[in-house]
Order: C-alpha cells, then structure tokens, then sequence
C-alpha cells in the first residue's frame, strides 16, 4: 500500500500488524477482511493498494486491487499478477500509423522484435500427491527455460519422497497394471515363438517410451493417448526394418560393429544409469529395502533347492511383508478391487480411432515417438548380448538378432495397439537371470502364462500397486549391479587389452558419455525434435570410434571367444 492516510493506518493498525511500511499482515474473517477493503477503497485516494487472501480453491488464495498498475489475470484456471511494462516498451507498444499498412507492419514487427529480444524466462511445473500442504508432498517437477521465445533448455526430475504415489496420479500415465501383465505376457510368448523357443528373456514394460506418451499426451488424457499408441506401434515397426537388415547381411558384416571393447562397456553402463532409480526407491524407506537385499542374498548364497531359484521371488515377498506389518502398504484399493475384470477398455485403444482420427494428430505422434526407436534398438542389442553372456550361449548367431528384433518389435507394436506400453527385452531381466541361473525358457514361458491369466484379476493389479516403493529398491540395487557386473565379466573373461590406446579411448568415452549425459542437467542430447539418451549417444560414439580407429583385432565368427564378448558354450 502507498500513500496510506493517518486515518487509515490507524483502522488497519486495530486489526493487522504493519511488518513494513505500508504492509499489514494478519488472520481476520471474511467479514472483517471485507469491510477493511472497502475502507482502504474509500480513503485511500490516489494510494495504491493489493491484498493478497486466502480462499478454499484449488489454487487457496485471490488478489484485490485498487488504482495499481499491476493487473491480475486468469492463467488457465490460475489467478497472477501482472507486472506492466516499462514506459518505454509501452510507448513501442502504442504503434502510430504510418502512410500505408505496410508501414504499420513494418513498426508492428520492429516491435515485437524487440519484445522479443527481452523474452528471457523459466517455467516451473510440480506434481504432488494432493493439495494439503501438511501431509501430501512433491513427486516430480520440471523447468523449461526460454529465450527470446524458443525454448533452449528443459528439466525433468522425479523425487522418491513417498512410500506410495496415489491411484490417482499414477492414472495420469493412462497405463493399467492389467494390460501391462496381458501384454507383456502375450509379448513374451510372441518374442518365444519367433526366437525357436531358445531366448530366455521376459518382455517387460519399456520406460524409454513414457516421453513419447508424455510429449502427445502430457496429463495423460484418455483422448489423446490412442494417438501416443500410434506413434509407438510405428515404432515397433523400426525393429522389423533393422531386422531384414541383419537377414540379408548376416550377423558377420553388421556384428563386426560390436566387438568386445564396445559391448561389454555398454553393459556395465546399463546398470550404471539403473542404480540411481534404485538408491531412490530404497530411500522411501529403507530398513524396508534392506529385508529384500539381505533375503535375496541369504537366499542365492545359503539356500538349497527350490530356495535358491527364486531368490528374487522370496526376497519381494518377505519385503512385502515386512511393509504390511510396519503398516506402510495401504490395502484400501485392494480390498475395493473386483477379483475379475478385463484388461483393458476399448476406448483406449487405437482401434478407437477408426472413423474419427485427427490425421495431423497422427502423423505428429509418429514423428515425435518413431525416433526414440533408434535408442531403444540399440539397447536391445546389448541387452541380448548381456543375456547370450550370462547363458553362455549364443543368441546372436542362433537364434539371430534379426529374430529377436523382430519378436521385440512385434511385441511392442501390438501391444501398443491395445494401449498398453512399449514391450522391450528389459536389461533387469538379466540380473534375474545371473542370480536365479534358471536359463530355461520354458519357465520364462510359464511366467509368461501367469501373466496373462492374472492380468483378468483387478485386485490382483491392485496389490501390485499397493507394493511398498522400497521392496522394490532393494530388489533392484542387486539386480541393476549384477548387470554392470556381467558387463565387467565380459571384459576380463574375453582378456580386452587395455593397454592399447585405442581400446582405452573407445572404453572411456562409451562409460562417460553413457553416465555422464544421462546425469547431466539435460539428461539428454536434443537433435531437433529428436531426443537421444546417454546410453544411445554412448553406443553410437562407440560404434563408429570402433569403426575409423585403426587397429581392429576382431571378426565375429574366426574368434568364438570374443564374438560379441561372449565366452560361448553351445
């Protein structure tokens, strides 16, 4: 408030305390709050005065204003102040007219040449778990900062604060637990029945998708989320390209580009960039992700039998457990849950689209979402590399890469189709694999059966999503650091030298830049609209330096030992 009045200041002074000068801070009713406006209005003057108060919106406090310059606006829903422009870019703003339109054009975009030469700003966007301050709390937030009107800079962040993030929020993805476990079930048989039986791999969610889903449907609106699916079944269409590739080239000429030096370094950077989710997720709490860590260990070092294959298994459950009986689970939903249901809900499949599509819609999905393929095809190479590691066996050569590109790709596509998300041989599979040494694909294939029957149990979805967030992060913690630690294997047991330079140089950058941009403030490298990750720039990089750099010493099938950094024992 300015220029306040002796009168004024001293109706204030009886019901607010003035912390500055002309600044009044106090809890007053709405009644009282009224009628002190309406006198600050009458005497005021030429003064000027904003109050600020608290209300029961969404937004929990409004604005009044009496002769200020600043002008409160609705920005979607949400109430701001203004701030007006300086004189000088107000005095831009009033355009007088010149002899001709044009000339009136001509001083228009001087303008807003210059307005936008000053557009220098940073948006700010939270997610909670609900609107009270003392009990819900902050799970993820972004920034996307612009300069002169082109966005040059962008953050996203999740924050692990809470034991479980509510159904509610979890529902702004648009993805169920029930066509997730149909999906990746059906996926996996499909991925089986394509490789001959032979790849011991599950098909899991793949999470490099969800910026796609984000980019076409950022709060998740069912709508807009068969447009998302588009893009990602086109995706998946990628894999059936790069496969015919390997068929009429053969996995001699293309596997040339993933000698030792470059694969077993990828691996280690596999799990690398999964151990910060881990940490993460045990940090909810983690006396309960350490029951989970010391079951699996207790469990894959002392155990006998049928305890000692399912480590993993026994580990979540005693986890589990333990959060029930401490009362961190919330049974509430599962308890609503019906014990039968379908899957998935037509509306949100892309078959909904038939008749009433918006084709821009469409083809900007594919452009958006189609390149993040390039990423997670490369991942899929090293992810079978990992498995053929820990196996010993061969995959790349029987059944081929071409045939495990295509099932995964397949698998992603249809699964896409129905709305559920992207499928992908999913790197975590394989430290189940090194701990379990279950190699077997019939169980894989089992597994893969009990997914689908379960997926037509809601409340079975339900208690899934009841898991404590820490049961899960100890489970992990041992899973992602086995991945990393096949990936050292490969390395020593395929005696890599390291002494020469050029092995070195190709190491060290893979490592680097697979970590490093992954844990950058970007968390990725932005081509245009083509967003790549850490681990895909590593894999390129790697590639081609392997590629120019002289002094290659290896060819995929004169040295079996060191084809695709696998020791192999067919």
């Amino acid at each position: 408030m300015t220029n306040c009045p002796p009168k004024l200041r001293g109706d204030l002074s009886k019901w607010l305390c003035e912390i500055n000068t002309g600044v009044y801070v106090g809890n007053v009713s709405s009644r009282v709050r009224d009628a002190l406006w309406e006198r600050v209005c009458q005497n005021l003057k030429n003064g000027q005065a904003t109050m600020v108060f608290t209300t029961a919106g969404e937004q929990r406090m409004d604005f009044r204003t009496h002769n200020t310059t600043w002008e409160m606006v609705d920005f979607d829903g949400i109430k701001l102040m203004r701030r007006p422009l300086p004189q000088m870019e107000q005095n831009q703003l009033d355009l007088k007219p010149g002899f001709s339109k044009a000339a009136q054009w001509q001083a228009a975009r001087k303008a807003g040449r210059t307005q936008r030469g000053r557009a220098d700003y940073t948006v700010i966007d939270l997610e909670t778990t609900g609107l009270k301050a003392a009990s819900d709390a902050i799970i993820e937030y972004g920034a996307l900062r612009v300069r002169d009107g082109v966005p040059v800079e962008e953050l996203t962040m999740l924050v692990c604060g809470v034991e479980k993030v509510p159904a509610e929020i979890t529902a702004l993805t648009g993805l169920s637990v029930s066509a997730t476990l149909l999906f990746a079930g059906l996926g996996t048989l499909l991925f089986h029945l394509i490789t001959k039986k032979k790849v011991p791999a599950f098909l899991g969610s793949s999470f490099a998708f969800l910026g796609g889903y984000w980019a076409i449907a950022p709060n998740g609106e069912p709508e807009l989320l068969p447009y998302a699916c588009v893009g990602v079944a086109c995706a998946g269409l990628m894999y059936a390209i790069l496969s015919g590739l390997f068929k009429v080239y053969g996995a001699k000429k293309v596997m040339r580009f993933f000698p030792p030096i470059v694969t077993g370094p990828i691996i280690i950077c596999i799990g690398m960039n999964l151990s910060a989710t881990a940490i993460n997720s045990c940090s909810a709490n983690w006396g309960i992700a350490a029951v989970a860590i010391i079951v699996v260990i207790a469990c894959n070092i002392w155990g006998k039998g049928m305890v000692k294959i399912i480590p993993i298994l026994l580990g979540v459950v005693a986890s589990y457990v333990v959060g029930a009986i401490t009362g961190n689970v919330d049974f509430s939903k599962v308890h609503e849950a019906a014990w039968l249901g379908l899957p998935f809900k037509m509306e949100n499949t892309v078959f909904s689209l038939i008749g009433n599509a918006d084709t821009s819609l469409i083809i900007s999905s594919i452009i958006t979402i189609m390149p993040i393929a390039l990423a997670t095809m490369i991942e899929h190479i090293g992810d079978v590399c990992a498995i053929s590691s820990t196996v010993e066996r061969n995959y790349l050569a029987d059944p081929g890469l071409h045939r495990t590109l295509l099932g995964d790709g397949l698998a992603t596509s249809i699964a896409a189709l129905f709305g559920a998300p992207a499928n992908t041989t999913y790197g975590e599979n394989t430290g189940v694999l090194a701990l379990s040494r279950v190699y077997d694909p019939r169980v894989i294939r089992i597994a893969a059966c009990l997914a689908v029957l379960l997926s037509f149990c809601p409340k079975f979805a339900a208690l899934i999503s009841a898991m404590p967030v820490a049961t899960m992060g100890g489970v992990s913690m041992v899973l992602y650091g086995m991945i990393s630690a096949v990936g050292v294997r490969n390395v020593v047991e395929n005696k890599v030298d390291f002494t020469s330079s050029r092995n070195v140089i190709i190491a060290a950058l893979i490592m680097v830049l697979a970590i490093g941009i992954t844990y950058s403030e970007a968390g990725a490298v932005r081509i245009g609209s083509v967003s790549l990750s850490g681990l895909a720039v590593a894999a390129i990089v790697g590639i081609l330096l392997n590629a120019v750099l002289p002094g290659k010493d290896y060819e995929f099938g004169i040295d079996e030992q060191g084809d695709t950094s696998v020791n192999f024992k067919v």
